[in-house]
């Protein structure tokens, strides 16, 4: 995606008060197409806007908890041995750790 160059002017402003290195706008465009590739992954996701396309597990939320939980045609699974039949929030898992212990 290409961004506007007062955000490019920003983004540069703020890379030198950490004395990062000149960055082109190319470079900066990787790096907000990349911020914006985080924060979408990590958004709780309403199940009134949409459920998972895919069968498995989840992070669910259903205030106060945070579980997590299988979806299949519907929500299953338990926290702390009560039935949990529809959480309000849902996102996917995080990449498991590679390598090491």
């Amino acid at each position: 995606m290409t961004y506007s160059k007062e955000l490019h002017d920003r983004v540069r402003q703020n890379l030198r008060m950490f004395d990062y290195p000149r960055f082109d706008d190319g470079d900066i465009d990787d790096l907000l197409d990349e911020i914006a590739r985080l924060t979408a992954a990590n958004k709780w996701v309403s199940v009134s806007e949409r459920l998972p396309e895919v069968k498995g597990e989840y992070l669910c939320y259903l205030k106060p908890d945070i579980f997590i939980s299988f979806y299949g045609d519907s929500w299953s699974g338990d926290l702390a041995f009560r039935s949990v039949i529809a959480p309000t929030h849902w996102q996917p898992l995080p990449t498991p750790p590679t390598g090491g212990e």
